[in-house]
């Protein structure tokens, strides 16, 4: 089935639901997405499609912490043109919802091999539509509630972090993007009042110091020395 085709038809199905919760669509050529404002931040979840056999999916929900992704933003990172984020048209993610038994997820490489679902009639449309719904009401539902809370963010932080040493990509499973999901790392935990704020800390500076990311070493030292006079707002 063409993208285009993909697209009108999840869409016809879907929208009214989004909507129903909030939720405004934004457009792409052949991709789109949903978005919903609040009181923290925001809540998000991008759909793609491809006329190529398993490259379709959706992402489940995305959280922005606005107190997390101010900082992000104000501080930069490379390779990345911030001119939109800076005057407040375009929203940086803090989270993300990583369930590897949800059929229709678009899954990252670095995650394994690709797991798009072919989609090739009006019944896969029609799964794909009832999977979204049945997310939404659901663990969708779920997550936004638990991940609004930014110390509920610090809890699941810690328990990923105790396995980094056997799988030093697992926080991305959870934390946003590429290399500045470590940058949220640090000020979620400063944020949260971490113990062990000064270890992470000499950790990610362990990463960043690498030759290859030498680039990044300008914007760590802005965040390391935002990060000092950072307040702790929490307290765990």
């Amino acid at each position: 089935m063409k993208a285009k085709v993909q697209k009108r038809e999840l869409l016809s199905r879907i929208k009214d639901v989004f909507k129903e919760n909030g939720f405004y669509k934004e457009s792409s050529p052949l991709d789109f997405s949903f978005t919903k404002q609040t009181e923290y931040g925001a809540v998000h979840m991008w759909f793609t499609f491809s006329d190529s056999l398993s490259s379709s999916g959706d992402s489940l929900f995305w959280l922005s912490h606005k107190e997390v992704e101010d900082i992000i933003i104000d501080i930069e990172f490379p390779n990345f043109n911030f001119e939109e984020a800076k005057a407040g048209l375009q929203i940086f993610y803090t989270v993300k919802d990583y369930d590897p038994t949800y059929p229709f997820l678009f899954t990252p490489t670095m995650f394994g091999s690709k797991r798009q679902v072919d989609i090739q009639s009006i019944d896969d449309i029609e799964r794909w539509a009832s999977a979204v719904k049945n997310y939404i009401a659901n663990k969708g539902a779920a997550f936004e509630k638990k991940y609004s809370s930014l110390p509920n963010v610090f809890i699941e932080i810690e328990r990923l972090y105790a396995m980094i040493n056997e799988n030093n990509a697992i926080l991305l499973t959870f934390l946003n993007r590429a290399l500045d999901h470590f940058f949220r790392l640090l000020i979620i935990s400063k944020l949260c009042n971490d113990v062990g704020y000064e270890e992470k800390l000499n950790f990610v500076s362990s990463i960043i110091s690498q030759e290859e990311y030498s680039k990044w070493i300008p914007h760590f030292n802005a965040l390391k020395e935002r990060l000092d006079k950072l307040q702790p707002k929490y307290n765990l």
